[in-house]
Order: structure tokens, then sequence, then C-alpha cells
């Protein structure tokens, strides 16, 4: 989606110039790959036109981690799996590319979408969230690697392992000052 376009600075005056802005989003990293490199194939259609693309880092696709889904299906039975990949930018999904875990929406039930500029709820909604939070902390997780956050093998008893670990389960008993 293109939020920004900007040309010229007059009216009645064609511009020698454009500028379009946006955002590219795609559900799988490959397929955000090859959107990028079409956008200068296409580009090359236009000549003698010159175009300039620069991106932002951008975030990557958000991906469940599909063990965690079905137990948490377990957990929460009126849980419903949405039919299509969401387009979301999330800072989740860095997570996700390190640990497994699971992204899902509690719903506002009005219909109207979250950046709206009629955006509302009932904050009664934010409950359910906590039972399904508190439902999700009763599921044993020993299913999962144990060192799903290190990618380096770690010596036991090494300082290093044990800070892996503490990031890892998110206990920090001793912030950094």
């Amino acid at each position: 989606r293109f939020g920004v376009l900007r040309s010229g600075s007059i009216r009645n005056v064609v511009s020698d110039h454009a500028r379009l802005e946006g955002t590219m989003r795609a559900c799988w990293d490959e397929i955000y790959d090859h959107m990028r490199d079409q956008l200068d194939a296409i580009a090359r259609r236009y000549a003698p036109a010159q175009f300039a693309f620069s991106f932002s880092e951008g975030y990557p696709a958000l991906v469940n981690t599909p063990q965690i889904v079905d137990q948490a299906l377990q957990a929460i039975p009126d849980m419903i799996l949405l039919d299509e990949p969401q387009l979301i930018t999330e800072d989740f999904s860095w997570y996700l590319q390190h640990v497994p875990g699971m992204f899902m929406f509690l719903g506002t039930g009005t219909g109207i979408p979250l950046h709206s500029d009629h955006f509302d709820f009932d904050e009664h909604i934010l409950m359910r969230g906590i039972e399904a939070l508190f439902s999700l902390s009763k599921l044993e997780w020993a299913h999962l690697p144990q060192n799903a956050f290190c990618e380096e093998e770690f010596e036991e008893g090494n300082d290093e392992l044990h800070d892996c670990r503490r990031q890892r389960l998110s206990i920090d008993p001793d912030p950094p000052s």
C-alpha cells in the first residue's frame, strides 16, 4: 500500500519528478525478496524514466510455531484460527526469528480496524485476554528446545550460558544498571 505521493509544487505545471512512499508486505520472507527484485524489473520497462528505491529494514514475516498453536488451541478451545495470513508489522516477529512462540489477536468485537481514527473498544475485553494468558501459562512447554534462544553452544557453568537462559526465560533478577 502506498500512503504518500508528492509531485511538483504548482497546480498548473506538469512535474518532472514524483516521490511515492508506502509499505510493501508479504507473509513469507522469500515472497518479499521476490517483490523487491521485481521493482527494478518493472522500473526498467519505463525507460528513460529514472527510478530510485530505498528500503528501511522493516519487519520479517510473523510465523507462529505450529506446536505452540496446537497446544494453545487445547488450552483455549474457543480460540479462532484465521483463514488468511495477516499482513501486519509487529516487533514480535523478531522474537519468533529466534525462539518458538505464538502471536494472537485479542479482538475488540467492534469490527473497527486497530489504526482507524474511529478505533474504540470496550475495556472489559481485556479480562478475556487475561483469562487466555492465564490458560496459556498453565501449559507444559517441555517439548521446546532447551536452548531455543541461544544460537551458540556454551559449556555448563559458563556465565554466558546463565545469561542466555535468563534471557530465554525472561527472568532478570539483577537488571543491568
